[in-house]
């Protein structure tokens, strides 16, 4: 049987460098060392702006991290973070622009109605 290609996936945190992990260790205690074994380890790497930085193609790190991004909340993907980097004066303006882009659409469609009920009327 041949490995399942999984997608390589980016993910966000708030804190810049994360650290948690996706399945629990197991901790030992070796010559009086506590090790940490077998646990698949998370760690974002600082991104510079507050945000910290994970790519991974592990089933596993996914799995944990799409389950986090759902209820945990401090890690998000990629759409997530450029919106929380976008400034506010940028998303209204976009917002601003899709609204009249509905608005041209709704006006579009309703011209299309009045022009079939004339058409349905005259052939009466």
């Amino acid at each position: 049987m041949e490995p399942v290609a999984v997608e390589q996936r980016v993910y966000y945190s708030q804190s810049a460098n994360l650290i948690c992990w996706a399945t629990e260790p197991r901790r030992v205690i070796e010559d009086g060392q506590s090790k940490v074994l077998d646990g698949k380890k998370v760690a974002f790497d600082s991104q510079g702006d507050g945000f910290g930085r994970l790519v991974t193609t592990d089933p596993e790190i996914i799995a944990y991290l799409d389950r986090r991004v759902a209820e945990v909340r401090d890690v998000f993907g990629a759409q997530e973070y450029t919106r929380l980097n976008t400034p506010v004066d940028v998303q209204l303006a976009q917002k601003d622009r899709q609204i009249e882009e509905q608005n041209r659409l709704l006006l579009s469609y309703q011209e299309q109605i009045a022009q079939a009920a004339r058409d349905r009327q005259r052939k009466s």
